[in-house]
């Protein structure tokens, strides 16, 4: 997938978190950014990708979706993002969902993920320059306004 498309269902779970929990404009701010980041943060390893050209030493030596793209890097992550985090469960939450987002996303393109790193690659059959990639950009942003009605008509009382 491209990053248009880890950044709109990453923003989208972002929302629909910080709806459910009743989250400020503070905390729904900053959960947006983590979603941001935490979305596209497997790609770090990628020079061409949104953090990869800014992490240029990340890209020596390390296999774009290898171990960053594996469940070994999501616990890691989810263990230095509970150091980081613990008093804000929410920050680990939004975290490590946007993060397995991005994986599972990846996941059904040709080149798919290899979850057991370095074993055990599942792949799908969604190119990410093609018309069911575009299909899923449009159903991330159509989560994404959902989740934002959503969180407007609990904030109305409306659900």
């Amino acid at each position: 997938m491209n990053g248009k498309t880890h950044i709109i269902w990453s923003l989208a779970l972002g929302v629909l978190v910080a709806a459910f929990a009743h989250a400020s404009a503070i905390m729904t701010a900053q959960l947006l950014l983590i979603a941001f980041v935490a979305g596209l943060l497997p790609d770090i390893d990628h020079p061409k990708s949104t953090f990869g050209h800014w992490f240029k030493a990340v890209n020596y030596g390390v296999k774009h979706r290898g171990f960053m793209h594996s469940i070994w890097a999501i616990i890691l992550l989810t263990f230095i993002w509970w150091k980081l985090f613990s008093p804000e469960n929410l920050f680990l939450i939004v975290g490590v969902s946007a993060y397995t987002l991005h994986l599972l996303l990846d996941t059904i393109t040709p080149s798919g993920v290899c979850w057991l790193y370095p074993v055990g690659r599942i792949s799908g059959p969604i190119k990410s320059d093609g018309i069911l990639s575009f299909v899923v950009l449009i159903l991330g942003i159509v989560l994404f306004a959902i989740a934002i009605l959503f969180s407007f008509s609990l904030q109305l009382h409306i659900f």
